[in-house]
């Protein structure tokens, strides 16, 4: 019995390490801690600290929570130069996310940024509600970019021809680092994945919710109960998670 006990405490230890460093093998880049964009503004993310900071195909996500609103300001939510930039209009509760670093044909109307890339600003939604906690995913695919709310697919938008030799992926590099806002905003969970994200997982990720720690969160989808028996009969039981 005491074998037993103690094989099912190492696999429970170890379960435990790979829900702690899972981020760190998949490449993910989290900031759990919920903060106020105001008084807390996050530390930038430098590049260097990005798993595969020039991926073409990345996933950022984040929850935001407006406050208050105030006009005359832009009110950023993140960025990064050359890949995303999140934000709200200065005169409304219009969210944009604009996308740089891919080269369209010229039958697209985009833009071109200071290094004669191609951006696209896209309106996410004109009518974002106050005082409430919305999830936001960015999923680029190379030179398709769908955009989710709340787990629900609201855009998706191609930047160039696909069978366009010239067409370009994000011309990121590890100097490109993830800035942050300040203003009355607060955010949460927010998350760089150097992977494309599919519909099950977006709405997969927005049922987690905003709150709790990266351990509790997934050890909460486990129960661990052990039972000990003697002659097939159940003496006693106990739970460890759950």
């Amino acid at each position: 019995m005491n074998t037993i006990i103690i094989i099912l405490g190492v696999v429970l230890i170890l379960v435990i390490v790979y829900m702690i460093f899972q981020d760190y093998f998949t490449g993910k880049t989290k900031m759990t801690k919920q903060v106020h964009l105001a008084s807390e503004r996050p530390q930038d993310i430098q590049g260097s600290d990005l798993s595969i900071p020039n991926a073409s195909n990345v996933t950022y996500s984040v929850w935001i929570y407006v406050a208050s609103w105030s006009t005359g300001q832009e009110k950023i939510i993140f960025s990064r130069n050359n890949d995303v930039h999140l934000h709200f209009d200065s005169n409304g509760a219009s969210l944009k996310a604009t996308i740089h670093g891919i080269r369209s044909n010229n039958s697209l109307p985009i833009k071109q940024d200071s290094n004669g890339l191609a951006q696209k600003e896209i309106e996410i939604t004109n009518n974002f509600p106050i005082q409430k906690w919305v999830c936001v995913l960015i999923s680029i695919d190379n030179i398709i970019a769908d955009i989710y709310l709340d787990g629900k697919l609201v855009k998706s938008v191609q930047f160039s021809d696909p069978n366009n030799p010239a067409a370009q992926s994000i011309a990121t590099t590890k100097d490109d680092f993830i800035t942050f806002g300040t203003w009355d905003c607060y955010i949460s969970k927010f998350e760089r994945n150097p992977r494309v994200t599919d519909p099950k997982t977006a709405y997969d990720k927005y049922m987690e919710g905003n709150g709790g720690s990266n351990l509790g969160n997934a050890l909460g989808n486990f129960n661990v109960k052990f039972a000990i028996t003697k002659d097939n009969v159940e003496t006693s039981k106990f739970l460890l998670l759950g």
